[in-house]
């Protein structure tokens, strides 16, 4: 009988995180700030982007990796509605483009929220927010290249905010760590 060997992964070092902001990047505002994604507290405030009608944002994860996966957890004010995102692409690079052009960025994975009770926006169970607190996974292709920079594009929110908002994110990786 041949016994499964575990994939190794690890969840990249949130302590090396940065804010990267590009000139076409979206601002934090009312006090959710961009470090607020990767404190370790899962409740509010969490990010919250300035108002318009693109949204994205970048951050610097402080080393070069090939994501296995992302999670990410919804702040817990406005689960699955409001301004928490819903459909998005998550994309890296190694050397962005000081203009905040995509020219340097790769598509990476993308990503589509899902509320387990298929309520409409307004409604929810107890299991889409046990669902929502305990954050949800999204899996990237095997093999994706290794980037140090992401960048998080938001296509729709649950509630058609002009804004977005996000609790807490983590990514994984499968490589090793450099000694």
């Amino acid at each position: 009988m041949e016994t499964a060997i575990p994939v190794f992964e690890r969840q990249v070092d949130k302590s090396k995180f940065k804010e990267y902001v590009l000139p076409t990047d979206v601002r934090d505002a009312w006090d959710w700030l961009m470090p607020y994604l990767w404190d370790e507290k899962y409740g509010t405030p969490g990010f919250a982007s300035t108002n318009g009608t693109s949204q994205w944002f970048t951050f610097d994860m402080g080393e070069s990796v090939s994501i296995s996966k992302f999670k990410t957890w919804q702040a817990t004010d406005r689960i699955f509605r409001g301004e928490s995102i819903k459909r998005f692409e998550i994309w890296g690079s190694n050397n962005p483009a000081a203009d905040g052009s995509w020219e340097s960025w790769t598509k990476l994975v993308d990503c589509q929220s899902v509320k387990p009770s298929g309520l409409p926006v307004g409604e929810t169970t107890e299991g889409d927010i046990d669902y929502a607190k305990r954050g949800e996974e999204f899996k990237f292709p095997k093999g994706s290249p290794k980037v140090r920079y992401i960048r998080i594009k938001v296509l729709e929110t649950w509630g058609n905010g002009s804004f977005i908002t996000m609790g807490e994110l983590g990514l994984w990786t499968s490589d090793k760590m450099d000694k």
